[in-house]
Order: structure tokens, then C-alpha cells, then sequence
């Protein structure tokens, strides 16, 4: 119909084309109407154009990649959602600008999980296609209790006692006042357990300038030891818990490698020695250490030294361009296992500079796990209750 010449259109055409929209069948009205239509076309195509390009280019951000435990290792480092990068280095969100703000995210979620290093198996291009779809569809207001639902559907005891935690913090007057109060007093993360009670502490965090004694333990970045969620600015704080479009600060070279090669970090951080979880405490006091003594940031400097990220993921993207050809990322050039390396010799260090106490306690909890074990291979029940708390 945009094509087609005005003098080809018969009467009737012009009748069926303008009077259920309302329009007088004349042809100034069709002219209008298909001006219109040519408009929107080319505005959704420079969009579109524009947004790939920012993607291509590294600037535009959507909501991320299909697989949760990379996410949740991005998350870590800082990587915020819905936001581009601005001629200052700085990341600005875009969620405010609503649909369009999802089209944008759309366009750089397929960009995103394209082009990530898993190999394109069948399974995965499935998966990847249902995380693009339900992400853009469960951000909106009305849609949005989606997610939250569907984890507690699925038995996550972590997504139980969150929504639990929520429910309850919103049935308390000046929910709203009070999380933002939260954000601009308290912004950086916290290290807390899956349980209701830490969860509803969470919701409510203005309340460690009051009770300082029983805050939840910050969360730091094991790589240079700052307050994840906090960007050191008062006023930028502020402006991120009142105004719609948000500002974050760039993230580091090592970060952004990290993220480059989609390493996951958070098993190693998990558990100490003989299958023992750390505490909230231990993992605040652990993370700032290794982030302050520098020593992993040092040594995956050397790493980044001998190949970039770009590097690496082109030469397995050519390998896996060949006929019946699998690379494992996890295993191509030892670079994984390298860092993994590099993290638990830092873990290690960063432990015996834990406190004292704190270290009491981890190493009683690593003694008695591994009496258990030991226990349980002689047929034995184990001596030792353990729990971690």
C-alpha cells in the first residue's frame, strides 16, 4: 500500500483503507494517512538502526543474558540493566522512557545473548529466546508480580521468603517513603541469608543508622574492596532513589573483562572448606579483604595483559564455526582455571586476615563438616549438628 501509485486505488480501496479509521475517503486524507505510516516506519527503523549500533559498540545495555548464574555474577560487578553509556563514561537508564525503553531493551537483549560464547545448541537457542520475550513482557506494572510469582512457584525458598519479606514491609506505613529512605541513607548491598527476617531487614535499611549494632553486613566488590550499590556521592545516591533516569558509575577494566569472557565467580565465594557456607559476616569481611589486599586484582592483570577478551571469544567463535566442532569456554585456553586459581589463593590469603573470632569460627565450622564427613564414609552417623547460621 505505501508503494503502490495513488491513481491504481479505486474508490472502494479508499473507503475500506480510511472509514474504519475514521477518515473521510478523500485523498488528501489518504495522503496523510500514508505519510503517517511512512513516518512511523522510518522513526521504528532509525531506532532500531540506532539501538543496534549502541549494542554493537558496547553502549547499550537490555536485561542481560539467558543464563541466571552469569547474571548473578555481573550483577556483582556492578552491571546495571536498561542503561546506556553516555559521552562521560558514565551509564544512564533508560527504563523511564517505558515502551520505548523496552524496545531498546529488546534490541540489545538479542545482541547480547547472540553473541555469547555458549555453543548455539538447539536447547540453548530455545532458552535464550524465552528469557528475550519473558524479560520484555515482565518489567511492565502490570505483568511485573510475574516473575516474583513465577520463582516462588518453582520452590526458590530465596524467592519465598523475599516476596514474603515485601508483602509484609508494604503492609507497614510508607513502604515507599521508607525504601527510598533506604537508598539514599543505606545504598550499598547487603550480604544477608535467604531467611524472612534478613529479607524484611533488607527492605528496610534506613534503620542501621539507627541500630548500627544490627545492621546487615555490607556487601563489598572482591575486586577493589568498594561497597557494591554505593557510589561514593551523597547527591548521586539521592538522585538515584528520587528521579527516574539513573546514573552508575563505569565499570573497571577487570570488571569488564570478567564480564567479557561471562566467568561466573559466585561457586568459589559460596562455600569455605569441606562444603561450609559463609556467613553473611565472613563473606563481608572475606570479600572487603580480597578486594583491599589486591592481590587478585593484580595477578588477572598480568591475565589480561597476554590476550583481551575480544580476542579470546573470536578465536572460539571461529573454532565453533567449524564443522563438528564443540569448544568448551570453561576449558578453551585454561583461562578459567587460571582465574579460579587466582581467586581461591586470594580467598585463602584474605581468610587468615579475617578476625579472630570470625576466623574461630569458620575454621570450628570447617572441623566439624569434615568430622562428618569422615563419620558418614565409616558408615557412621555424624558427631557434629552442624548449621551454618
Amino acid at each position: 500500500v505505501q508503494n503502490k501509485p495513488l491513481r491504481e486505488f479505486t474508490e472502494d480501496e479508499l473507503k475500506r483503507i480510511l472509514e474504519p479509521r475514521g477518515l473521510e475517503p478523500t485523498v488528501q486524507n489518504f495522503n496523510q494517512l500514508r505519510a503517517e505510516i511512512r513516518g512511523k516506519k522510518a522513526i521504528g527503523a532509525a531506532v532500531m538502526m540506532g539501538a543496534g549500533w549502541m549494542m554493537m559498540n558496547g553502549n547499550l545495555r537490555g536485561n542481560g543474558i539467558y543464563d541466571q548464574n552469569r547474571m548473578r555474577t555481573r550483577r556483582s560487578l556492578g552491571w546495571k540493566p536498561k542503561t546506556y553509556r553516555g559521552w562521560d563514561g558514565n551509564w544512564y537508564s533508560y527504563e523511564w522512557l517505558g515502551p520505548l525503553g523496552d524496545v531498546l531493551a529488546f534490541t540489545a537483549d538479542l545482541g547480547d545473548n547472540a553473541t555469547t560464547i555458549s555453543a548455539a545448541k538447539s536447547e540453548e537457542l530455545l532458552q535464550k529466546a524465552m528469557f528475550i520475550v519473558g524479560a520484555s513482557i515482565t518489567q511492565r506494572s502490570m505483568t511485573s508480580g510475574l516473575e516474583p510469582m513465577m520463582d516462588v512457584l518453582a520452590g526458590n525458598p530465596a524467592a519465598t521468603q523475599r516476596w514474603a519479606a515485601n508483602f509484609a514491609s508494604s503492609l507497614l506505613p510508607f513502604s515507599g517513603a521508607r525504601n527510598e529512605m533506604s537508598r539514599i541513607i543505606a545504598p550499598a548491598m547487603r550480604e544477608l541469608n535467604a531467611d524472612f527476617l534478613s529479607q524484611l531487614h533488607n527492605r528496610n535499611r534506613f534503620m542501621d543508622v539507627v541500630d548500627p549494632e544490627g545492621a546487615l553486613p555490607i556487601a563489598y566488590d572482591w575486586i577493589d574492596g568498594t561497597p557494591v550499590g554505593d557510589s561514593g556521592n551523597f547527591w548521586v545516591n539521592t538522585w538515584n532513589a528520587m528521579m527516574p533516569m539513573k546514573v552508575y558509575n563505569p565499570l573497571s577494566e577487570e570488571r569488564q573483562f570478567l564480564m567479557d569472557i561471562e566467568y561466573d565467580a559466585r561457586p568459589l565465594f559460596n562455600k569455605a572448606d569441606n562444603g561450609v557456607d559463609y556467613t553473611p559476616e565472613e563473606r563481608s569481611q572475606l570479600f572487603a579483604l580480597m578486594g583491599q589486599n589486591q592481590m587478585f586484582r593484580r595477578g588477572l592483570q598480568q591475565i589480561m595483559g597476554e590476550k583481551t577478551a575480544q580476542q579470546w571469544r573470536q578465536e572460539i567463535r571461529s573454532k565453533q564455526a567449524q564443522p563438528n566442532t564443540s569448544i568448551d569456554p570453561k576449558q578453551y585456553g585454561n583461562l578459567y582455571n587460571r582465574i579460579d586459581s587466582l581467586i581461591l589463593a586470594a580467598k585463602r590469603n584474605a581468610e587468615r586476615q579475617l578476625e579472630a573470632s570470625t576466623l574461630y569460627s569458620l575454621r570450628q565450622r570447617e572441623y566439624q563438616a569434615g568430622e562428618n564427613i569422615k563419620a558418614q564414609r565409616r558408615s557412621q552417623a555424624p558427631p557434629f549438628p552442624l548449621q551454618n547460621k
